[in-house]
């Protein structure tokens, strides 16, 4: 091979020829479940991974490579009874394993009583029928959808870490407890309960429709701070959380809210949750009849997201103001805040009511008509 260096001389370079390797294929291995018979198998780290399928019916799983390696893909076609139950086991390698399995897609070929799967981590899709009182318990869910089918159904939904990822129940009712979530969207037709033991940061929750009593979601509890999208069209019985730190809600009327802030949990730790709630609210209050739009509202720290509301609203508490607050209706408002009837060049904050009371430090006043306020910035 002839190349010319920096100085313009033709230099000659031996290239050594390289060989072509042989092409191999890496097969993958496929093990057949039977019915009421456990399959076990060895992972690459030690651990024992056991599935079983109760109740009738039958499955595939395959490996990527040889019997041990990832699981490409589970199959399974239950019993027609709908009461075929699926179980996932893993018993942690004691100095080798870390105690889960990794599954790629999970296919049911009908209706699915439950999946006890606790210590399996889903990086592709689940997709499967349930019964009407559904159960499904699965460890975490990277870059997965799981899809839910089944005509009202009742379904108990339990995840890990929900991670880029996505929970569609287009006509089911769903009770979901997540551990943590980012970034993720979870959608049913209504909301039994929703139960995050820490964050949820990012994505939407959204119910499309309603129970008999017109309640989209029977009630969101956070553990920690809430930053989603929330749709509903009919009722949110309540929404608590230790911060709402964004986001936004979106319903007929919510029954409660409260946001409590966390104190440092040692006196050494600086970390803490002020009680802030900074999504926007808009309640519409089409079917709400006498009840209030806006239920009893508890924001520890600071209320920065426009609330609206059309109707009226019971108590609404707060620290301080720095967004709009608008009732239609009648309110009772409380805040630490200096009001006036006057509005300044900036004001930090602004109350609209219909009529009621509202309470600045320890004065209280009253209101027949409507009322207009503004939150005056104190001059330090």
């Amino acid at each position: 091979m002839m190349w010319t260096d920096s100085r313009g001389d033709a230099v000659q370079m031996d290239v050594p020829v390289m060989e072509a390797m042989e092409s191999r294929l890496l097969l993958s291995t496929t093990v057949d479940l039977v019915n009421g018979k456990a399959f076990t198998y060895i992972e690459a780290d030690g651990d024992r991974v056991t599935v079983k399928l109760t109740g009738g019916g039958s499955g595939v799983i395959t490996f990527e490579g040889e019997l041990g390696s990832a699981v490409e893909s589970l199959v399974v076609d239950p019993n027609v009874n709908g009461k075929s139950k699926l179980t996932i086991s893993v018993k942690k390698a004691k100095k080798t394993g870390d105690g889960s399995v990794e599954i790629g897609e999970l296919t049911v070929n009908g209706v699915l009583a439950s999946l006890k799967a606790p210590k399996v981590d889903f990086v592709g899709n689940l997709t499967m029928d349930v019964g009407r009182k559904a159960s499904i318990v699965v460890g975490n869910m990277f870059e997965s959808t799981m899809t839910l089918s089944g005509e009202a159904s009742t379904v108990s939904v339990r995840v890990g870490v929900l991670f880029n990822s996505e929970i569609i129940a287009a006509d089911s009712a769903v009770a979901l407890q997540v551990s943590w979530a980012m970034v993720s969207n979870v959608r049913a037709f209504t909301f039994a309960k929703i139960t995050v033991k820490s964050d949820y940061i990012g994505g939407a929750i959204t119910a499309a429709g309603v129970n008999a009593k017109g309640v989209s979601i029977g009630g969101i509890n956070m553990k920690g701070t809430l930053d989603a999208t929330i749709t509903a069209p009919g009722a949110i019985t309540g929404i608590t959380a230790l911060e709402i730190s964004g986001g936004s809600v979106t319903a007929d009327s919510l029954g409660k809210l409260v946001v409590k802030g966390q104190k440092p949990k040692r006196k050494n730790s600086f970390i803490s949750l002020d009680g802030d709630m900074l999504a926007t609210i808009e309640l519409a209050g089409e079917n709400v009849g006498a009840k209030n739009t806006l239920g009893s509202t508890s924001v520890k720290g600071t209320l920065g997201g426009d609330v609206t509301v059309t109707g009226n609203a019971a108590t609404i508490t707060m620290k301080n103001l720095t967004a709009n607050l608008t009732v239609s209706g009648k309110a009772a408002v409380r805040t630490q805040d200096v009001l006036s009837t006057t509005r300044p060049d900036e004001p930090a904050g602004e109350i609209h009511l219909g009529s009621g009371s509202v309470r600045s430090g320890r004065v209280t006043t009253r209101y027949a008509g409507e009322v207009d306020l503004f939150v005056v910035v104190p001059v330090i």
